[in-house]
């Protein structure tokens, strides 16, 4: 799929790309908010999983190089992570947790329009 040729485009040999990120560990949809591409936290996005680790181990340019070329197939500018639903708030109001990933740095704030309403939220930067 298109995180397949992300992983193509980011320089890393196919053999290196196929050993580190298993097809099963790349993400295969995500959200749009804006200019931001949310994925699930899974497979390379998943603290403490086999291609999170890889990931976190690649070199700093190779990692930005990837997520760049991630970014480019999401037709996105910035990255980020779902949190997991916490528990419930006494207040009744759920929080996310979502986190940007890319670039590093990146501001929080998305704005994005959703059946004609224009919404906004942070979401915070993690690297």
């Amino acid at each position: 799929g298109r995180c397949v040729a992300a992983l193509e485009s980011s320089g890393l040999p196919r053999a290196d790309a196929a050993r580190l990120f298993p097809v099963q560990s790349l993400p295969s949809k995500w959200e749009k908010l804006g200019d931001v591409a949310l994925f699930a936290p899974r497979g390379m996005f998943e603290p403490g999983s086999g291609a999170a680790e890889a990931l976190a181990a690649l070199a700093p340019a190779a990692r930005e190089s990837l997520l760049a070329a991630l970014a480019a197939e999401a037709g996105a500018a910035r990255l980020g992570v779902q949190g997991r639903i916490g528990q419930v708030e006494e207040a009744l109001h759920r929080k996310s947790g979502a986190r940007l990933v890319w670039p590093p740095g990146a501001g929080g704030w998305v704005s994005f329009k959703e059946n004609g309403v224009l919404y906004g939220r942070v979401a915070h930067y993690s690297a």
